[in-house]
């Protein structure tokens, strides 16, 4: 008998083996920040149009935002949404920039940017609802169909060379065959500090930035 995968976002095993893909390609094009953005609509769609507005906004202040990589998710607690986003060739933005514009492009004035470490950890951190079988369908319907979103530079190759398509990134890239992220970005707090050296170590977030993310009633965080 020969396997035959369905490729259905609804089958667990192919949903899995899709995310250990994107993941991997994602981290193959070495982002160099990560940054979360607050006060973000629930789709993708309506997110869009203010992303678009963002880079606008950078662009005339005469910063390139860089190459970008994006997922939403979905606070559990119901008090909001905000985007991760992995980027890289970007000019370096100061906090108080990056908020400003962030604002007058209609996010919440509160984001986070720090330097990735782990390429690898925040690549699959950033898709760990899309593996969750609890989660899965919340992630898709923020989401759409496209397990990320990305711009059309953002995927590259161990040489640094563009790739287009992310099927040939995920071909390209070795995903890992186990899949071991913490659901909670505050379990990150309890690990050692990470090794940069690690390939596996997780990128640390500071715990007053999460429990801000997991606030009830937190105005920045309502979508």
């Amino acid at each position: 008998m020969i396997p035959v995968r369905c490729d259905s976002p609804k089958c667990e095993g192919c949903r899995r083996r899709g995310v250990e893909r994107r993941s991997a390609a994602l981290a193959l094009a070495r982002p160099d920040r990560y940054l979360v953005l607050t006060g973000v609509p629930d789709t993708y769609v309506k997110f869009s149009a203010m992303r678009k507005r963002l880079d606008e906004i950078l662009q005339r202040a005469g910063y390139d935002f860089g190459e970008w990589a994006i997922t939403i998710e979905i606070n559990p607690r119901g008090t909001g949404n905000h985007a991760n986003v992995l980027r890289h060739s970007g000019d370096p933005l100061s906090h108080r920039r990056l908020s400003e514009a962030a604002s007058r492009a209609g996010f919440a004035p509160h984001v986070y940017d720090e330097p990735v470490r782990s390429p690898e950890a925040v690549s699959r951190y950033m898709l760990k609802d899309a593996v969750d079988s609890e989660r899965a369908s919340v992630f898709r319907a923020a989401n759409g169909r496209p397990m990320t979103h990305q711009s059309g530079g953002y995927f590259r190759d161990a040489q640094g060379a563009v790739i287009r398509h992310a099927r040939q990134a995920e071909s390209l890239a070795s995903p890992r065959r186990d899949w071991s992220i913490s659901k909670t970005p505050a379990s990150w707090e309890q690990d050692p500090a990470p090794d940069p050296e690690d390939p596996d170590a997780l990128v640390p977030i500071p715990p007053d930035v999460w429990a801000a993310f997991e606030r009830v009633g937190s105005p920045w965080l309502d979508g």
